[in-house]
């Protein structure tokens, strides 16, 4: 993933950090849920780094601002088995003012997909579930996302889905 610090500042690499925590959200859901959707409440622990990402400028200036874009592109990888990808996510943070961006992601795995959305305005921060299809038609809940330290937009993410 790129190193958007450098280029964006603290609050770009917040966001893409943030993405990617978001779509690892349920990677492990997918290794771990039994039957056709969701029955029960279930605690997912998630790791996700590396990736890609790109930064659409849309004010073209040098530093981003409202309504700018991030679309970040990175595998899902499960908490207790850290070599072990269970999917991959696709997430779109936009620039709302200040340090706040509006996260929506798109986790697909085997077995279905999950989507996420919500504000990000603090570490750890909250998204909602807001659906599902295949295994997760059902899901709802939400994702604790914690950025952590270090190279290649690293996070954690306890995904909590309930039926």
């Amino acid at each position: 993933m790129l190193h958007l610090k450098r280029r964006f500042g603290k609050g770009a690499t917040i966001a893409a950090a943030s993405a990617a925590v978001i779509i690892a959200g349920t990677g492990i859901a997918v290794a771990s849920a039994s039957g056709p959707d969701i029955t029960t409440a279930t605690t997912i622990r998630l790791d996700i780094h590396g990736g890609s990402s790109t930064f659409v400028n849309v004010r073209h200036q040098p530093k981003p601002g409202v309504g700018d874009e991030i679309i970040v592109s990175q595998p899902v990888f499960s908490a207790a088995h850290p070599a072990q990808r269970v999917g991959h996510g696709w997430v779109t943070v936009i620039f709302v003012g200040g340090d706040v961006t509006q996260d929506h992601a798109t986790l697909v795995f085997k077995q279905g997909q999950v989507d996420l959305a919500g504000i990000q305005a603090s570490n750890p921060f909250h998204l909602a579930v807001t659906g599902g299809t295949g295994r997760f038609q059902n899901a709802r809940g939400q994702a604790t996302v914690r950025l952590l330290p270090g190279k290649g937009n690293r996070a954690r993410v306890t995904l909590s889905l309930l039926p």
